[in-house]
């Protein structure tokens, strides 16, 4: 059950409305607090809270900014644009929940074998007070010429991140669930309550597509879309409420929470990883 939290978001230069299914942030500044939360959350985000916790090296947040930055280069070279407004947008994703006191990321931002994409879900997370896994589905963009405003572009990521995870969620590919479990178990710490209860979830799941039973109806769900346009030109957050309640009424899924992000324009966010990358001190 996702729980109602209207509060003035903690972040400077983040604005964040929600009520009950729905939560709508705006970036209207990539200000020097979200930077600072980028720079302790980052390690935790993209190796997840195991190596966070460590005092290896290679999982400093220095070695972390300097993995991301070349995970988004070799990105552009080998996808283009696309790839990386993805790449920033479920980063952004990811940093905003990551101060939703309620959830904990069950899953690494890097891919375990490779700098390609993840293969399967974006993220999932453990909703503490109620024991419920919740998967995520990031999609990203900016306004198209044939979307009359900002809203519809916004409508149509959220679209397209329903539609795709329920396309996985009911498709007859196990290993979806075998990554999920294989990331839950290198992303939280070795001996945990948590952790147990996630891969039993995970396994769970994973025991009912190996005996053929694929539904959708049975998750929790996170439908999340990022859109880059100027800030100046707000979504309506009534836009965000009712492709909420429109999805609700579909009973697609168990639970569905709908997240809206508004930043401005993804290449201030890397460019802001890249400084760090490159800083020296």
């Amino acid at each position: 059950m996702f729980i109602y939290t209207e509060r003035i978001y903690m972040i400077q230069g983040v604005e964040r409305k929600s009520s009950d299914g729905y939560i709508t942030y705006c970036i209207m500044d990539v200000s020097d607090e979200l930077k600072n939360v980028i720079r302790e959350k980052l390690t935790l985000i993209c190796h997840g809270r195991d190596k966070a916790d460590s005092t290896r090296r290679m999982y400093s947040y220095k070695s972390t900014v300097k993995e991301f930055v070349k995970r988004y280069k070799e990105n552009n070279v080998l996808q283009g644009n696309n790839r990386n407004k993805g790449m920033i947008g479920e980063l952004l994703f990811h940093i905003l929940m990551t101060e939703e006191q309620l959830y904990s990321p069950v899953s690494a931002f890097f891919n375990l074998e490779e700098r390609s994409f993840k293969k399967g879900f974006d993220v999932a997370y453990y909703q503490k007070d109620t024991s419920e896994l919740w998967i995520a589905e990031v999609k990203s963009g900016e306004k198209q010429p044939s979307q009359k405003n900002i809203s519809a572009t916004a409508v149509s990521l959220i679209n397209t991140a329903k539609n795709d995870l329920k396309t996985r969620l009911t498709s007859t590919n196990d290993s979806l669930w075998l990554n999920a479990v294989n990331h839950a178990r290198i992303a939280l710490n070795e001996v945990s309550d948590e952790k147990k209860a996630v891969c039993k979830i995970l396994e769970d799941y994973g025991d009912d597509a190996a005996a053929g039973i694929y539904n959708s109806n049975d998750k929790n769900v996170i439908l999340v879309g990022v859109v880059f346009h100027n800030t100046a030109d707000a979504i309506e957050e009534k836009k965000i409420q009712g492709k909420h309640s429109r999805i609700a009424k579909e009973k697609i899924f168990k639970s569905c929470i709908v997240v809206c992000i508004q930043q401005k324009a993804y290449d201030e966010v890397f460019q802001f990883l890249l400084s760090e990358a490159e800083n020296e001190e």
